[in-house]
């Protein structure tokens, strides 16, 4: 009875955590890399659950020592989480508009890369989907949850937040994504012209994105 009920707790531990590791190349703060299996943290996570084998123990790495993890599935499909403060176009109630810098960091997908301009999504919750899929949820107050959209090109040190996936009615929500957009799109003056005239809503970013890689 003992047997079979330590099977059973491998077998179900199997299917919760044996399968939540994925090959994994990481690249630390300090430049320094370093290959095993990692499991997917959260956008939050202050710390990634690592494996140099997928036999040894697992050890936690903290979040802030590394900048990126390049996961690797076994259909060949890779990710790659960048870990990144966040800076913010923000508007006075004057109309000026004004930087922040988050002073925490967070796990953000780099869903395309360019020699001129990354761009990243980010949520709360992450996870891998039986088809490979990314998967990215975020929750909150009710109506109020979203999932952001950043840039960062190659030579800036974070990413900045441009617009946002948002789940209920936000007032001024397109108003904030034309003044992030075309404030740091600016050195490409007709396309944050076009942006500023409201040519392009928040939902056609990955066309702003495509127009301005393109030029």
């Amino acid at each position: 009875m003992k047997n079979r009920l330590l099977i059973l707790s491998l077998f179900i531990a199997y299917f919760m955590f044996g399968q939540s590791y994925y090959k994994a190349d990481i690249l630390f703060a300090d430049g320094s890399t370093q290959s095993g299996y990692a499991k997917l943290p959260n956008g939050n996570q202050k710390k990634v659950s690592f494996k140099g084998t997928e036999d040894d123990q697992p050890i936690s790495l903290k979040s802030d020592d590394l900048f990126q993890i390049l996961f690797t599935l076994e259909d060949g499909h890779q990710y790659v989480l960048e870990r990144n403060a966040i800076k913010m176009q923000l508007t006075r109630k004057n109309g000026e508009l004004y930087t922040n810098i988050t002073k925490k960091k967070g796990w953000l997908l780099l869903a395309r890369t360019h020699k001129k301009l990354n761009y990243y999504t980010a949520g709360q919750r992450y996870k891998i989907d039986k088809d490979g899929d990314f998967k990215i949820t975020s929750s909150g107050q009710v109506g109020f949850t979203g999932i952001g959209y950043y840039f960062r090109r190659p030579s800036e040190d974070v990413v900045t937040y441009i617009t946002a996936q948002m789940s209920g009615f936000q007032i001024g929500h397109e108003k904030s994504f034309r003044n992030a957009a075309s404030t740091y799109l600016s050195d490409y003056k007709s396309l944050a012209k076009r942006i500023d005239d409201g040519e392009f809503k928040s939902k056609q970013l990955d066309e702003v994105y495509e127009l301005y890689i393109s030029n």
